[in-house]
């Protein structure tokens, strides 16, 4: 290798054989360059180098050709620069294998695992996704329920899956940003063992309250809070989800102290909020929306950065004087760390088409919710911002999982 160096150096003299030369030598050295020379290929950059000085290639070629810089060599023969056109041969097959391997897949059925129940609001969309994957890609997209443990038992699942592309993760947050913290013992670290796709869709998180209240916003609530410490009934389910996190946080921030009444999941909370049990509730917008359409329940604030255009009357949090309460419940793609990068970018690409496809837009509008596309080093930031926010509202609150 050490001479295969010095005979590419020797081209480095002055112009722009600099760069096909370094390009070949980075090749011959076992690295992968960041990228073509100009849209050359590794082959036809070493072909150029060797061109310049190697005019022709055949028997009688023992020496190089004049070159200003550096000692002459004593000689160059017939098989270094052999071994040398196979090395450039070779790397020329290893960078194209990332192109072939992204035409290739999907090669197989592809499984969408959804750590959730079936007919959960998650499953509904990734069941959508996995239609339009389908149709695009050509193969079947499977969507396969694996719940349990809050979504922790599917999620192990997928990390632990072949990094072939063929097995997925579609979920929301918690078991990717805040299992971690509100679970003793999770079997997987989510940043290390996946890698993102796309974010898909968010939904923002809704403060709600009683249609007959005295109270008619949520200034009015706030203020009667800070009257009578600890009247204020409000209910979250599950424990640890973001509606229950924001409310820790927000009442952490603010100093009121509200009564928190826990339930297992969302339904019981709206039943209990209608029955005049609750005095206020917090839940993913499309969750409540029926109810919020139907009068039950009254919208106080949104979670998201600017209004809804569900609730285009109803005032954000961060409107009214509190920038930090911003809470999304979104959802993502994922794949189990080592999946080709070519076929992460398939994916994405797939994705975002599917976000820009009219009748999509519409049905996910429909459910109160908005598209969130990104690249996949977009997600992963994302996510990981979302990850430590959360996490220091969990320890800061002591909050655990039930």
């Amino acid at each position: 290798m050490g001479s295969v160096r010095r005979m590419c150096g020797w081209a480095m003299a002055g112009d722009a054989t600099w760069k096909h030369s370094s390009y070949v030598l980075t090749i011959l050295a076992g690295e992968r360059p960041a990228r073509t020379m100009h849209g050359q290929s590794a082959l036809s950059a070493f072909v150029y180098c060797a061109s310049r000085y190697f005019p022709t290639i055949g028997d009688s070629m023992t020496t190089p050709q004049h070159h200003p810089a550096g000692d002459k060599p004593a000689g160059v023969t017939r098989r270094l620069f052999r071994h040398a056109l196979s090395a450039a041969v070779a790397a020329t097959l290893v960078c194209s294998m990332p192109l072939a391997m992204a035409q290739a897949y999907p090669s197989k059925v592809v499984k969408i695992i959804v750590p959730f129940p079936p007919g959960a609001a998650t499953d509904n969309m990734a069941r959508a996704l996995a239609l339009r994957l389908q149709t695009a890609l050509g193969q079947p997209f499977i969507v396969e329920n694996k719940a349990g443990a809050s979504g922790i038992l599917g999620t192990q699942f997928v990390a632990q899956s072949p990094a072939d592309g063929h097995t997925l993760l579609y979920t929301a947050s918690g078991p990717i940003s805040t299992a971690l913290k509100l679970y003793d013992k999770v079997p997987y670290d989510a940043d290390r063992d996946l890698v993102p796709v796309s974010l898909f869709i968010a939904n923002t998180v809704v403060v709600t309250g009683r249609p007959g209240a005295a109270q008619k916003d949520f200034p009015g609530y706030l203020k009667y809070a800070r009257e009578n410490p600890g009247k204020l009934k409000y209910g979250f389910g599950p424990a640890g989800g973001l509606p229950h996190l924001l409310m820790a946080n927000f009442a952490q921030q603010t100093k009121v102290d509200l009564t928190f009444v826990p339930y297992k999941g969302g339904a019981p909370v709206l039943v209990d909020m209608i029955g005049g049990t609750l005095d206020i509730a917090t839940g993913n917008l499309s969750e409540v929306n029926e109810q919020l359409k139907a009068g039950k329940i009254v919208p106080l604030a949104v979670a998201s950065r600017e209004r809804s255009p569900v609730l285009p009357d109803t005032p954000t949090l961060v409107e009214l004087g509190y920038p930090d309460m911003v809470a999304e419940a979104w959802s993502a793609l994922l794949a189990p760390a080592g999946t080709p990068e070519p076929v992460i970018r398939k994916l994405n690409e797939e994705m975002r088409k599917i976000q820009r496809d009219p009748a999509f837009m519409a049905d996910v509008a429909r459910q109160a919710a908005v598209i969130k596309p990104s690249t996949p080093d977009e997600a992963r930031r994302f996510i990981r911002a979302e990850t430590v926010k959360w996490s220091k509202v969990v320890s800061d609150n002591n909050i655990k999982a039930d």
